[in-house]
């Protein structure tokens, strides 16, 4: 089983119903979860007193929580099979590596762990709240205004950061802004507006321009509010680091690599595409923003992506699509679709609205 590792999240949950009657969950009690979204509250189960195993890891007396709701799904976005979250209660009594480049995940036992901590490295101490990892720093706002913040270190978000403009009068959505689809959450789809700041501090590093999403959701903006949050730290700044995370104690670890000079940069098309059959190479445009470049280019909602620059969809994971379509600015983007079974072609250049 695939499992998204969220720092933002206490329980295991189980997303895929496919696989529940595989496990051995102990006793079921209904519950009422409202997640962030769109939609309504859901009906989850609890269950405790569980296992867990993870490549010779073992983790005695978990609670897990299992959504049933058939509509919830993160797979065909992420593009590979993904079967739930995993989170604070499973990796607390561990230190955490997360090497993003490499893709491992390295559990250490706190007492057989030796700090080596090089020149460069970032040390920043963690604020442990009700189960959730923060971390105190600033920004500086697009007029220049130096804010600082409380943020929630989240692996599972995959943008840079969220900001709850409510929660603090200097920080105000930019000028330059365009409306974006930010993902998905266990109610449903998430909407916001997105545009760049001047810089963010991490430590003694400053990262310039990041790409900041402002969520219009009233409920994700009281999440965020609350317990004098501002918002989230996500995986878009995390992975240019190799992290370390001490739950004990409560300090977390950057080592730098290359990405740091990386700049920040999003899907420039104005379309999302998806991967409706997860393991599978099928890509379909899931939406197409009006008047984006894709839009101009002719593309349609449902429409089948069979080739992108010459490369044929069989060669192509939904990463390499995704990573093309924020490459950078002026790019010229050649595709090949099917629709209602008709090959069409047509093409477009990246231009970036932020």
């Amino acid at each position: 089983m695939n499992f998204i590792l969220d720092t933002g999240v206490r329980y295991p949950i189980i997303t895929e119903l496919p696989f529940v009657n595989k496990l051995n969950l102990n006793y079921l009690t209904p519950v009422e979860v409202k997640g962030l979204g769109e939609g309504v509250t859901l009906t989850a189960y609890r269950s405790g007193s569980n296992t867990m195993k993870i490549d010779g890891m073992v983790a005695r007396n978990q609670e897990v929580q299992m959504i049933i709701d058939e509509n919830f799904q993160i797979s065909h976005i992420l593009g590979i099979p993904v079967h739930g979250l995993i989170g604070f209660n499973l990796f607390k009594d561990y230190i955490v590596k997360i090497d993003y480049q490499r893709e491992n995940l390295t559990l250490y036992r706190p007492e057989h762990y030796k700090y080596r901590d090089r020149d460069r490295d970032i040390i920043l101490p963690l604020e442990i709240d009700n189960n959730k990892p923060y971390i105190h720093t600033s920004i500086v706002m697009e007029d220049l205004t130096e804010v600082p913040v409380r943020l929630l270190v989240d692996t599972g978000a995959s943008d840079a950061l969220w900001l709850a403009e409510k929660s603090d009068t200097r920080i105000k959505i930019p000028e330059r802004r365009m409306d974006s689809f930010l993902g998905r959450g266990l109610s449903g789809d998430l909407f916001g507006t997105k545009g760049r700041i001047d810089a963010i501090w991490v430590g003694p590093l400053v990262l310039p321009n990041p790409i900041v999403a402002f969520p219009e959701d009233e409920l994700i903006l009281q999440l965020i509010s609350a317990n004098d949050r501002n918002g989230t730290l996500g995986a878009e700044i995390l992975r240019r680091f190799v992290v370390t995370i001490d739950y004990r104690n409560s300090r977390m670890t950057l080592t730098r690599t290359p990405l740091v000079r990386e700049a920040f940069n999003y899907n420039m098309s104005g379309m999302e595409v998806i991967n409706p059959m997860p393991g599978l190479p099928i890509f379909t445009i899931a939406s197409v923003q009006e008047n984006s470049p894709a839009w101009l280019a002719g593309l349609k909602e449902n429409d089948q992506i069979l080739s992108i620059n010459n490369n044929n969809h069989n060669s192509m994971t939904l990463n390499d699509i995704n990573l093309l379509l924020q490459s950078r600015e002026n790019r010229k983007v050649k595709v090949k679709v099917l629709r209602d079974g008709e090959e069409l072609r047509t093409s477009f250049e990246l231009k970036s609205e932020i």
